[in-house]
Order: C-alpha cells, then sequence, then structure tokens
C-alpha cells in the first residue's frame, strides 16, 4: 500500500483539485449554493483522473525517467519504475482501471445527475493523455506537451467543475482565462526545468530542452507577471494586498532562476513558481 501511494504522488492531486474546486466556485461564489454531493463527486473525479494521468505518464516515460538522475518531488516520475519497486505491467493496469473508474463516473454524473455532457470530459481526458504521451503524436516528445498541459488544468478541469456545479456551461465567465493560461504553462515549463538533462539525453523537445533553460525561465517569469496584471487590471485594486504578495515571490524567485539541475535552489525556484500558481487560482475565490 505504501508503494502504491508513493506512485500516485499525493501532494500533486492539488494540481487536479484546485482547478476543480475553483470552477465550481465561478459557478457558485458562495457555499450556501453548493451541491455537496455533486462537490464530493466531482473531487472523486479528480482523485481517478490524476491516479490514471500518473500512472499512465509513469508508464509512457518509463525509459526517460530511468535516465533521470536530476529528478525532484515536483518532477522525474514517482520513481516506482526506475527503483524496481512496482512492475511496469502493475503500472499500466492501475492506469487502465483508473481510466474506467474515471469514465464510470462520469456515466453516473451524466445519467442519475443530468449532466450529460460528464462523459464527454472523460473522453477528453483521455484524449490529452494520449496527446501527451503515446504515439502517434506525443506531444511531450514531439514538442507542444506545456500546451497540453495549460489547456487541461486551465481550461478543461475549471470547467468540468463549473458545469457539473451549474449544470451549464453557457455563461462560463471566459475572461479567467487570461490569467489561468500562462500561470499554468509557466508551471508546466518549470516543472520540467529538473528534467532537462534526461529529457535532453531521450530527445524530448520540452521548450526547455529546445530553447534553453535561460530563455525558458525568462519566458515563465513573464507568464506569471502577466497573470498577476491581469487579475489586477480586470478585477480591480481591492486585491492589490494579495497581488502585492504573490509579485513579492516572483520577484524573490529571480535570483534562483540560473541554478542548474541538481541544485536545490532549482528546487526553491520550481516550488516558488507552483506556490504562485496556486496563489493566482486561490485568488479568484476572493472575488
Amino acid at each position: 500500500m505504501i508503494l502504491w501511494l508513493r506512485a500516485l504522488r499525493l501532494p500533486s492531486l492539488s494540481f487536479i483539485l484546485l482547478p476543480i474546486a475553483l470552477g465550481q466556485w465561478m459557478a457558485f461564489p458562495n457555499f450556501s449554493n453548493w451541491d455537496m454531493t455533486l462537490t464530493a463527486l466531482t473531487f472523486l473525479y479528480g482523485v481517478f483522473n490524476q491516479a490514471y494521468i500518473i500512472f499512465a505518464n509513469d508508464y509512457a516515460d518509463r525509459e526517460t525517467d530511468a535516465l533521470n538522475k536530476t529528478f525532484t518531488i515536483f518532477s522525474g516520475g514517482s520513481r516506482v519504475l526506475p527503483n524496481h519497486s512496482i512492475s511496469q505491467e502493475k503500472i499500466r493496469n492501475a492506469g487502465i482501471l483508473c481510466y474506467l473508474l474515471l469514465a464510470i463516473l462520469s456515466l453516473i454524473l451524466g445519467f442519475f445527475f443530468e449532466r450529460p455532457f460528464s462523459p464527454f470530459f472523460a473522453i477528453w481526458s483521455g484524449i490529452l493523455l494520449w496527446a501527451y504521451s503515446y504515439p502517434p503524436i506525443r506531444l511531450s516528445y514531439r514538442g507542444g506537451g506545456e500546451f497540453l498541459q495549460m489547456v487541461g488544468l486551465g481550461l478543461i478541469l475549471p470547467l468540468f467543475g463549473y458545469y457539473i456545479q451549474l449544470g451549464t456551461m453557457e455563461v462560463f465567465p471566459i475572461e479567467c482565462l487570461g490569467v489561468l493560461f500562462p500561470t499554468h504553462l509557466s508551471s508546466a515549463i518549470a516543472t520540467s526545468l529538473p528534467d532537462e538533462p534526461s529529457d535532453s539525453l531521450s530527445g524530448k523537445r520540452t521548450l526547455v530542452v529546445k530553447y534553453g533553460s535561460g530563455l525558458a525561465t525568462k519566458f515563465l517569469l513573464l507568464l506569471q507577471l502577466w497573470s498577476i496584471l491581469f487579475l489586477r487590471l480586470t478585477y480591480g485594486s481591492y486585491l492589490n494586498f494579495y497581488l502585492g504578495i504573490l509579485f513579492l515571490g516572483l520577484v524573490a524567485s529571480v535570483p534562483f532562476r540560473n541554478a542548474l539541475p541538481g541544485q536545490k535552489e532549482l528546487s526553491f525556484f520550481v516550488f516558488l513558481q507552483i506556490l504562485i500558481n496556486f496563489g493566482i487560482q486561490i485568488t479568484y475565490f476572493l472575488l
């Protein structure tokens, strides 16, 4: 059981559950209107979704992860396959099982809770993961995988939470994408920084490998700055205190931007980018 919890990478659930919670909050900006049954089922969907992503990616990246000597808690997979803690077949089967549970839950939401489009979200989850990690598209290796992460975390999951809670997608606040897309793209680039040596060896054409870590870090910092400024310009000055904290966090990360894979300073830089990403999303709960 401990090995499977390690394989699941429980802290990474926050990457999935926070966008889902954000989408629900956008549907009903106060707890009194929330349907707690739908909330629980939606979060369970998120757990299955994350488990499916983790296991399927570990299986797809098993050769690259075996080359990775600069992995961190944020990158490089769960390490259960390179360490031979769990067999490849079991990880593959666990990913398939989690996707089946995801699909079944989406059907339950569709037929028993009158959310007929929920199965399409499960289909899109499968398509995004397949396009990211598996042939023939395999964008995480061909280039562009970070943009798939951006779409999944910045649009699909918030829209799913919004739709399940409200029952419609017609009035989804599309302006939020001006914030969510840049910060999720920035976070995706940041978490790939420690993996640059093994990604380069395996021919994985991430933005960091293609353009170098120097240019990639400048780009991700600009993306985070854009998200902070967009929040301020779109939603007003009453967010100044909270956005000021995020800006200070961004400034604090700048001295560590040139750290190399394997150095603790780079892990700290990535950690700050993740915190800023979470902070930007959490700011929406203050609107």
